[in-house]
């Protein structure tokens, strides 16, 4: 759809080879009159680490939580043992930040199931309440500037003042917040190849 609609399809050269990041967005149909929940939807986006999208795929559409969550589980680990990402060693998974954490925990679950693979579990928030200025006179600070806000948590410009180039000609947007949610992975993320990715 990119190339159609007059872009240029193109990849980056990955620090972290034979890495797949999934996507995982969910969805839920509230009953307006009775507040209940009637349907529960997931799905997923597939990208490799150089940024070549590879598949999407849904995971669960059922009308109960405890369907939904077994569903979920059960197709998670049905594409990742499928041929197309047997070279996939590392699986980074991004999640938005209204995904519950029940979801999380079933994902992770799957995901172990898979012993080769190692795993990584990013919340990302393009909606938060922070912000921030550099000592720059825009007070804009440098694209990819990042802030560490905890051990597991970090504030990242993906947009902002380029190097060479400090001048403000269009509006950027605000930082986006992200979280390693299972921090206590055995690698440790500041030595480790999945942290470089990002």
């Amino acid at each position: 759809m990119f190339a159609k609609m007059g872009g240029i399809p193109w990849t980056v050269k990955p620090s972290n080879n034979n890495c797949l990041i999934l996507g995982v967005g969910s969805s839920r149909k509230r009953n307006k009159e009775t507040g209940e929940i009637t349907k529960y939807f997931a799905y997923t986006v597939c990208l490799d680490s150089s940024g070549l999208y590879i598949t999407l795929e849904v995971l669960s559409d059922a009308t109960s939580e405890t369907h939904y969550l077994d569903k979920l589980r059960a197709n998670l680990i049905r594409l990742l043992k499928s041929e197309r990402f047997i070279n996939y060693k590392t699986c980074v998974l991004h999640l938005p930040f209204k995904i519950k954490q029940k979801e999380i925990a079933i994902i992770s679950a799957a995901i172990k199931e898979i012993t080769e693979m190692e795993f990584v579990a990013i919340k990302v928030n393009l909606d938060n309440k922070y912000f921030g200025y550099s000592f720059h006179n825009t007070l804009v600070p440098y694209e990819s500037s990042f802030v560490k806000l905890s051990r597991s948590e970090y504030l990242v410009w993906f947009e902002g003042l380029l190097y060479g180039k400090e001048v403000v000609d269009k509006r950027l947007s605000n930082p986006v917040h992200i979280q390693f949610l299972n921090i206590g992975n055995e690698k440790d993320l500041r030595k480790g190849s999945i942290y470089k990715t990002y």
